[in-house]
């Protein structure tokens, strides 16, 4: 996971995040919920790929990344 990311100065959007009905974003908090932080953060990651930043989905990437960068074991 990249932390390069966090650093990244972002542009505001007509359509800033994904859609409260995205299947992407009901994935990713799904996965959180089952305890596969590591899977979450990726697939958040993906999101941050395609130029989407919503602010929902922060979290779930920091969780991921604080367990790469520290070396704990998330799922």
């Amino acid at each position: 996971m990249d932390i390069a990311y966090l650093k990244k100065t972002v542009e505001p959007s007509e359509n800033p995040g994904l859609d409260i009905t995205d299947p992407r974003l009901v994935d990713i908090a799904t996965l959180a919920q089952n305890g596969d932080y590591m899977a979450a953060a990726l697939a958040v990651e993906g999101t941050f790929e395609e130029g989407i930043y919503d602010v929902r989905l922060l979290g779930f990437f920091l969780y991921g990344l604080s367990g790469v960068r520290l070396g704990f074991c998330l799922y």
